[in-house]
């Protein structure tokens, strides 16, 4: 999963739509990830799941 990742943060993704609550979307887990983009140079791509991208 976190190959994506790379790939979201290489191709200048905006939104990563998960359902992975465990990892990806895990509310501790994401501003890890989001200092782990910022380390190599890159912008986070908002995680999100798609309920919550669409306010339901």
């Amino acid at each position: 999963m976190f190959l994506v990742l790379i790939f979201a943060y290489i191709h200048g993704i905006n939104y990563l739509l998960t359902w992975n609550c465990k990892h990806l979307a895990h509310a501790q887990q994401r501003e890890r990830i989001q200092q782990l983009g910022a380390t190599w140079g890159y912008l986070s791509p908002i995680l999100c799941t798609p309920e919550e991208l669409l306010g339901d």
